[in-house]
């Protein structure tokens, strides 16, 4: 079961990662435009109103951000090996006519 459960452990310790990593930047963005366009509106250098677009614009950004992580973890996550890699069909049953009596060959022309 250890076979199995490292990769299992070490694949959930690199989505943790850039989890995190994802949320740091994120937070970091929402809170330099912020920073930054509260500086700028006590220079009267901007409006309040353009504070409000560029906070809902970084938000969105963020939003936008954790539906990608969503739809890129669901694609590896249902993707399975064996849909992707095709397995060639064996034969269980007779090899031969002399083996199975009851098979008969029509030599390739349609029985119907």
């Amino acid at each position: 079961m250890n076979l199995f459960i490292e990769p299992v452990y070490a694949q959930m310790r690199l989505a943790t990662q850039l989890n995190v990593s994802i949320q740091t930047l994120n937070f970091l963005l929402v809170f330099s435009v912020a920073a930054g366009s509260l500086y700028l509106w006590s220079l009267s250098a901007i409006s309040s109103g353009a504070i409000a677009i560029t906070i809902a614009l970084a938000l969105r950004l963020n939003g936008m951000s954790q539906w990608i992580m969503w739809e890129v973890s669901s694609l590896f996550e249902t993707s399975v090996p064996s849909s992707t890699v095709k397995i060639p069909y064996q034969t269980t049953g007779c090899p031969g006519s002399a083996q199975c009596p009851g098979l008969k060959r029509n030599s390739g022309r349609n029985p119907i």
